[in-house]
Parts: C-alpha cells; sequence; structure tokens
C-alpha cells in the first residue's frame, strides 16, 4: 500500500505559480500538476561513523508535472530557515533515465503485500543524486539511472561504490 503524505497548501500554491510564470507549459500544450508533493528528505550524517536514513530531514517537496498521462518535469519547493521558497523547475528528459523510470520501477515495490510506504524522494547532496525512496519496514530505493529497486543493504553497497567518502 502506498501512501503519500500531504504537502501545505502554500508549498502547493508556489508550485502553481511557479508554473504560471514559466513558458514550460505552454511549449508543447497544457500540462497539469499534481497536488501533493513527493516530500524530499536529506539523511542524518550527524555520526561520523554511518549514514541514518531513518532520522532523513525533510527539505522541500516535489510536484509532478504531467502532460496527458506522462510526467514531464517536476516543480521543487525548499523549506529554508522555516520559510518555503520555489526552488526551480526541472523538465523529464524525453526517453532518458529519469523520474518517471524510477517511479514506474517503485510503484508496483509498494502494491505488494500489506506493508504500507510512504513514497519519498532521498537526496544525496554530496554525490548530486536523488532516489526514490519506499520508507517502510522495509525500505526500497530506486535510482533514477537504473530503475533497480535496492534493499537498504544493497543501497549503502551502492553509495560506497560511488565513493561517498562516509561509512555506510
Amino acid at each position: 500500500m502506498l501512501r503519500l503524505p500531504e504537502s501545505p497548501g502554500e508549498a502547493f500554491r508556489l508550485a502553481v505559480g511557479r508554473m504560471a510564470g514559466s513558458p514550460f507549459p505552454h511549449r508543447e500544450g497544457p500540462v497539469c500538476i499534481a497536488r501533493e508533493g513527493i516530500p524530499i528528505h536529506v539523511p542524518d550524517v550527524s555520526r561520523p561513523d554511518a549514514i541514518d536514513f531513518r532520522r532523513s530531514r525533510l527539505v522541500g517537496w516535489r510536484f509532478l508535472v504531467y502532460r496527458g498521462d506522462v510526467l514531464v518535469g517536476a516543480v521543487v519547493v525548499r523549506e529554508e530557515g522555516g520559510h518555503l521558497r520555489t526552488a526551480g523547475i526541472e523538465v523529464e528528459r524525453p526517453g532518458g533515465a529519469g523520474w518517471a523510470t524510477a517511479l514506474d520501477a517503485a510503484i508496483p515495490i509498494a502494491g505488494e503485500g500489506e506493508e504500507a510506504y510512504e513514497l519519498r524522494m532521498l537526496e544525496v547532496p554530496w554525490l548530486h543524486a536523488a532516489f526514490a525512496w519506499l520508507s517502510g519496514p522495509r525500505s526500497v530505493f530506486v535510482s533514477r539511472g537504473t530503475a533497480e529497486p535496492l534493499d537498504e543493504e544493497g543501497f549503502r553497497e551502492a553509495l560506497r561504490r560511488l565513493g561517498t567518502g562516509l561509512p555506510c
């Protein structure tokens, strides 16, 4: 079962306002923006011996933008210093490895069995990378580059291979 937490109304209003002021929606036809944003988290690295995903910090929301049923981009809203601000618009690369690929791989996993998962995005700032994260009893991570679902142990190993410089 997949759960998407409610994002603040102000964050959605900022995302809609950002889209209204952008030429992006008008290029190839009308678009719509998803009402609920995907929460963006960063992992806790306060302990030098491990990255703690369970104590991640919420830093914003990613509002998906669709043209029909095709994901074409997102508006990112960040929380900084207790205030929300738009951080920009990201355009999905047609036919490339992107969020559509990662979400297509992650969402069916949440539908298997009775376990409840919350859809999140996990940013790993020191790698300039982000992953779809099904947070639940057994977390699952999906890279937008490979669309290969990884459990927590596999994800930590992937981070080690990428050379995080931190023990995982």
